[in-house]
């Protein structure tokens, strides 16, 4: 919302200024919302088109906020699963670069779940780490656009980091590394001792 002089309403967008087409009324405490309506339209007749109350222009409002979160939350889950994909990538290759690697330290006594945690924990480290990041450099990037908006809109927007949210970010991160790494351990284990040695 803004407030702007009619005469640069009209240059810019082109409404006409010479007559209102929208006006709100205040009621008292205690009115009655429905003989309000029903006088308005008895003394307008057909130049009122629609009558809504403040309830429902608030909701109309929350439903328009929930719309565009939900679409910016489809975005994050999406994001979300890239970066799991690029994760599960990383590990399968790493994985497969290093079959001998693993047949040697099988070879040598290592159990194939001891291999198969040795994967996991990588994934579980890239995990940590990109929490970490997001974090360092997610909450001065959040508090430049906050003020960055502050200053566009002359609104008193203040930036309140949400620790609990904080701490669902750093463990949905630590959450997708780690369940990156389940196919790639997974592979480890279907690795044959004696081809892996072979595999150069």
């Amino acid at each position: 919302y803004a407030v702007m002089a009619l005469d640069q309403m009209k240059n810019i967008f082109t409404i006409e200024t010479s007559f209102a087409n929208q006006f709100v009324l205040i009621l008292d405490k205690g009115a009655d919302e429905n003989q309000v309506r029903n006088e308005a339209f008895g003394w307008f007749g057909s130049k009122i088109t629609d009558i809504i109350t403040g309830e429902q222009k608030y909701a109309w409002v929350v439903k328009g906020v929930d719309d565009d979160f939900f679409v910016f939350e489809i975005l994050l889950a999406i994001t979300g699963l890239l970066a799991g994909i690029g994760v599960t990538n990383t590990l399968l290759i790493g994985t497969l670069e290093r079959r001998r690697e693993f047949a040697l330290l099988q070879a040598l006594g290592v159990t194939p779940v001891q291999l198969y945690r040795i994967v996991l924990f990588e994934g579980l480290i890239i995990g940590v780490a990109g929490g970490g990041l997001a974090v360092l450099f997610g909450l001065p990037l959040s508090w430049i656009i906050v003020d960055g908006l502050r200053l566009l809109s002359a609104l008193p927007l203040t930036f309140t980091p949400d620790l609990t949210w904080i701490g669902i970010s750093f463990a949905a991160s630590i959450f997708v590394g780690t369940a990156a790494g389940l196919y790639p351990a997974w592979k480890t284990l279907q690795a044959p001792v004696t081809e892996s040695l072979k595999y150069e």
